[in-house]
């Protein structure tokens, strides 16, 4: 689950996120309360914690999505200025 967590306590039930959320991954229970429905569907966009105006969702990734490719082509440049660096010494 990527959604870590819904503090209902906070929960005003507007539905913003459940109107955010682009694969349906919350909705809101009998008691106009968030819910995560479809944790499995998650894509951890974080559209519904930034567009909840109180706060009460967490959403922590499980998995750190991989570099970009600008990073890792940095990242290339810079071991070979290391390796270089090393041989003339």
């Amino acid at each position: 689950m990527t959604i870590s967590r819904i503090i209902l306590d906070i929960c005003d039930g507007c539905g913003l996120c459940v109107d955010s959320c682009p694969t349906d991954v919350i909705r809101l229970d009998g008691e106009k309360k968030a819910r995560i429905a479809y944790p499995d569907d998650c894509q951890t966009c974080f559209l519904c914690e930034e567009d909840c105006p109180r706060g009460a969702i967490e959403v922590a990734p499980e998995i750190i999505p991989p570099p970009t490719p600008y990073y890792v082509k940095r990242r290339n440049r810079a071991k070979a200025l290391i390796e270089n660096h090393a041989r003339v010494q």
